[in-house]
């Protein structure tokens, strides 16, 4: 008996003392779960993967946070961050700025680099690509690459110098190599819609959506958006 008393009394002992943790880890936020990034030391939740990291749910999970607590500052970061790869420019500086008024030190690295990307000139040799990569790179992702896809390789193509036709042509040789690549599928997508091949189009863009590519799923939500859907 004295046996099974003691074994039972250091369970509980164990258990009072980690209560705290298992609490913790218990009351961690989907925002948290689903929106910790890497580069920010305050995380609460392990970082997510950029291939994994999908900022609609983040925004919307981060947007439901600050609900229940709205002077977290990690949660307005890790909404501005979402907000930005989603492209609402005004939206994600409000939350980093917000962020980092509190002092949190991921919003004000980044939006420290931000200001200094801002004030590069435009030209010179620090904004040329390196002629080395751009060879090594296929021709889908180099005349391919749009402003509005974050994981793009390549720089992105001016909207006077683009060319859709030709870009059709060269990711549709891009896939032939490498079919299931959602990059490819998605800069194809997007040159048949500007070609006005909207059917073929959105099965490209479907694809790289489901394979959780950023770019993808935001032209397809703004596509459905025009059509009033």
């Amino acid at each position: 008996m004295k046996f099974c008393f003691g074994a039972v009394g250091f369970l509980i002992l164990f258990l009072a003392l980690f209560d705290s943790p298992l609490a913790t880890a218990k009351q961690l936020v989907l925002c948290d779960e689903i929106g910790a990034l890497k580069f920010d030391d305050a995380r609460a939740g392990r970082p997510v993967p950029i291939e994994d990291y999908d900022p609609f749910d983040v925004s919307t999970a981060c947007a439901e946070a600050l609900i229940a607590d709205p002077e977290n500052p990690r949660f307005h970061f890790q909404l501005g961050i979402a907000m930005a790869m989603l492209l609402e420019a005004d939206k994600a500086l409000e939350h980093l700025e917000i962020a980092a008024s509190k002092n949190y030190d991921a919003a004000q690295k980044f939006l420290k680099r931000f200001d200094e990307k801002m004030v590069e000139p435009m030209v010179g040799p620090s904004s040329q690509p390196d002629e080395n990569f751009s060879a090594a790179l296929d021709e889908c992702d180099l005349i391919g690459a749009m402003p509005t896809d974050v994981r793009r390789v390549g720089q992105p193509v001016p909207y006077e110098e683009y060319n859709a036709k030709a870009v059709e042509v060269a990711c549709r040789n891009a896939l032939e190599t490498d079919s299931d690549n959602p990059r490819f599928h998605f800069q194809l997508g997007m040159a048949l819609l500007g070609a006005g091949n909207v059917n073929e189009a959105l099965r490209h863009l479907s694809f790289a959506a489901d394979e959780n590519y950023v770019a993808a799923r935001l032209a397809l939500a703004k596509f459905y958006e025009k059509l009033g859907k």
